[in-house]
This record gives C-alpha cells, sequence and structure tokens, in this order.
C-alpha cells in the first residue's frame, strides 16, 4: 500500500512515558567495505589514505577515508537493527519514536521488493510491523526538489526535522523527550540561533555499536550508556514505567486474542504479491470523502477531531461540532476504547481496539487518492491543511 503521510501514534497513558526520537538513517545504515565485507574496515580506510585524491575528505588539518567512495565502500541497509534499538529504549523506561525516510520506505516497496525480494521484503516487514505499533514514523515532505538544498525548508532536512518534533514533544504536550543520534549538528548551530542548541545538546543520547569493526553478518551489541544513565526513578517516570509494561502486555494479550477482524487487516500486509500501489479497499469510501469536505468547508484547514467527528456522522453516529480545540463531548477522540470510536473503527475494517490515528491515515490517503487533492499534517498531527 502506498502511504504518503507520516503520523505519530501516540497511546494516552495517565503518567506520559518519555520519547526517544531516534535518527533511523544513523541506526540502519552503515558502511562495509567491499574488499573483506568488513564494517568500517580500518585496513580498507589505511590504504584510501596512502592513495590520497579522490578516495580522501579533509577537514581541518585531518584527512579522512571517504567511505561514500563506491569503489571501496558500499552502504548497508539494516533495517533488524531497529527492533533491538527499539527494545533497548523500551527495556530503559522509555517509548521509542523512530524517524525514518519515506523515501527509503518507497525504494523497498517498489524497485527493491521487485528485483531483491529475498533480500527486501523481510527488511520491509520489520519497518511496517514497528510503524502498525506507532514506533515508527516517516517524514512528509513528497521529495526535495532537484536543484534545491536541504537547508532551503526545515522538513527536507532529517536533523532539524528530528530536533523539531523532539522539541514539539516538550513544548507541545508537555512529554519529556531525548534524540538519540550520532550527528554532531555542527552546520546548524550557527545557522539556526533560534533553536534552544543548550537544550538540544543536552537530551541528545549518542549510541554506538561494538565491536565497531565486524566481519558483516556478526552480532553486535548495541550501546547507549547515557540513556541508561538518566534519572528514571522519580515517582512520575517509575509510574511511567509500570504503564509502560502494561500496555505492552495488554497490547500481546490483543495479539493472542485476535478474532475475526484482524483478519481484514491482511488486505493492508506488505507481501511479494502487494508491493505495488493498490487501490484502496476500505468501506464507506464516499462517507469518508464526505467527512473531509464536511471538515474543509468553507476553509483549507482543519483539525484531526473535527474531521473524527463528521466521520462518526457520516457513518450514523452523533456529532457534536469541535469547539475551541477541544474534542466536543461525543466526539471522544482521545478515548480510543470509547463505543462509538470502536464502531467507527468496526465499520471501516478495523479491529475496534487499533489506534484512530491509524484509521486517520488512512482515510487522508483515501481522500487524496480519490480527490487527487493533497493533505498535510502539522508536525504535531492535530491540524491538517488541504493543499489544491
Amino acid at each position: 500500500m502506498k502511504y504518503n503521510i507520516q503520523m505519530t501514534i501516540l497511546k494516552g497513558v495517565n503518567v506520559p512515558i518519555p520519547v526517544v526520537i531516534v535518527d533511523g538513517p544513523n541506526i540502519y545504515h552503515d558502511n562495509i567495505c567491499i574488499k573483506h565485507r568488513y564494517r568500517n574496515c580500518s585496513r580498507c580506510k589505511d590504504e584510501m589514505i596512502k592513495l590520497g585524491g579522490k578516495f580522501v575528505k579533509k577537514k581541518r588539518k585531518n584527512t579522512y577515508a571517504d567511505t561514500s567512495n563506491s569503489e571501496w565502500f558500499e552502504r548497508t541497509l539494516d533495517m533488524s537493527r531497529l527492533p533491538i534499538v527499539a527494545n533497548f529504549i523500551r527495556n530503559c523506561g522509555y517509548r521509542p519514536v523512530i524517524y525514518c525516510n519515506q523515501s527509503t520506505k518507497n525504494w523497498l516497496e517498489k524497485i527493491g521488493a521487485v528485483k531483491y525480494p529475498d533480500d527486501v521484503l523481510p527488511k520491509l516487514k520489520i519497518l511496517n510491523e514497528l510503524y502498525q505499533k506507532g514506533e515508527v514514523v516517516f517524514d512528509n515532505n513528497r521529495g526535495k526538489p532537484k536543484g534545491v538544498g536541504k537547508n532551503s525548508d526545515d522538513n527536507w532536512d532529517d536533523d532539524i526535522w528530528i530536533i523539531h518534533m523532539a522539541l514539539q514533544f516538550r513544548n507541545q504536550l508537555g512529554i519529556d523527550s531525548y534524540i538519540m543520534s550520532n550527528d554532531r549538528f555542527s552546520q546548524w548551530k550557527s545557522k539556526r540561533t533560534d533553536l534552544d542548541w543548550k537544550l538540544i545538546d543536552e537530551i541528545q543520547i549518542m549510541f554506538e555499536w561494538q565491536p565497531k569493526e565486524a566481519v558483516e553478518e556478526e552480532k553486535q551489541l548495541f550501546l547507549a550508556a547515557k540513556l541508561k544513565n538518566l534519572n528514571l526513578f522519580s515517582p512520575e517516570n517509575e509510574r511511567a514505567n509500570i504503564q509502560n509494561k502494561i500496555d505492552r502486555l495488554q497490547e500481546r494479550l490483543s495479539e493472542i486474542d485476535a478474532d475475526a477482524i484482524q483478519n481484514e487487516l491482511v488486505k493492508f500486509a506488505v507481501t511479494a504479491e502487494h508491493i505495488s500501489p493498490q487501490k484502496n479497499d476500505l468501506p464507506y469510501i464516499k462517507e469518508i470523502i464526505r467527512a473531509w469536505e464536511k471538515a474543509f468547508k468553507f476553509k483549507n484547514k482543519t483539525t484531526i477531531w473535527d474531521f473524527w467527528g463528521h466521520l462518526n456522522s457520516e457513518l450514523g453516529h452523533v456529532y457534536v461540532p469541535f469547539n475551541g480545540g477541544i474534542a466536543a463531548p461525543g466526539v471522544d477522540f482521545t478515548n480510543p476504547f470509547s463505543l462509538d470510536e470502536k464502531q467507527v473503527r468496526v465499520k471501516l475494517g478495523f479491529k475496534d481496539d487499533v489506534n484512530p490515528y491509524r484509521v486517520a491515515e488512512e482515510c487522508v490517503i483515501i481522500y487524496s487518492d480519490s480527490t487527487g487533492k493533497e493533505l498535510k499534517f502539522n508536525p504535531d498531527q492535530t491540524i491538517i491543511n488541504r493543499i489544491d
């Protein structure tokens, strides 16, 4: 299935669980030498430095091997690392939110799955499973125009995108957030004086894989010492950690007790037979489109709660209009287990306890594919803009 937007899926708990925003490309990309099939091979790097010229790059007085040179090194796509990192973060008492490039997912689904199915489809399965759990998010920039620099738009630079997400968790949602990335952000510190770099440095978590140099198939240990040493034992964090464990157990029970509705999700699975964009099979397509049109009536901006209310109405439920930024009674989008919300999801072919943000995302795709009008979420996923 084709996905055109990135979503942050937030599970409501009594005490917000601190979030770790992960630079996904930092995790799943690595350099492996062609000659020895060795990660970060020092022997090949030394040879490249001796040869000099196009095989090296210089920074100040230092000379480094250029590992982006395709004659010596190739870039890996280690999606199997993502669950390792997600589990590590969860076990530390945090909630992982892993940023991944939409372009990478597009390549896996289209070109990669067709040319290299044995290698790519398992990687795509890992990515989609984490996405379904709300632990992976994708950018929504629809690609940087050719010839335009990444720093021309905050949406086009992954570093700035991740920083914005972490800061907005803190400023808009009041949730402690951290940035897991090995990037130094040095090029941005002088250009973006509007950002709180002191805070950014404080909340950045560096990580490593050990041993750093290893044969391609060798298992490596993931380390992030700063995350381990953060103060997790305040009463608030302890309650959040316990709630996190309860939620994970409930998710597991839900998987074990899956009923016939689960079969409806098969149509959304990515398999060898479903690697190209498909026509969406959600029922009530006309009702979904009408709900969006009502939400956008006389304007090109709406809220996710307003749309959800109109969708309730279109599917035969009572709708009390959204007012003043607060979900009105009868549009209990913040309570994913209310009776109305369960009925809406079941009518649309989902399991009754799937996160409503997941349903809303599918409705965005339905509307865009059916009308040709692009919908774009703001970074915290509360406002949707229609781009005619």
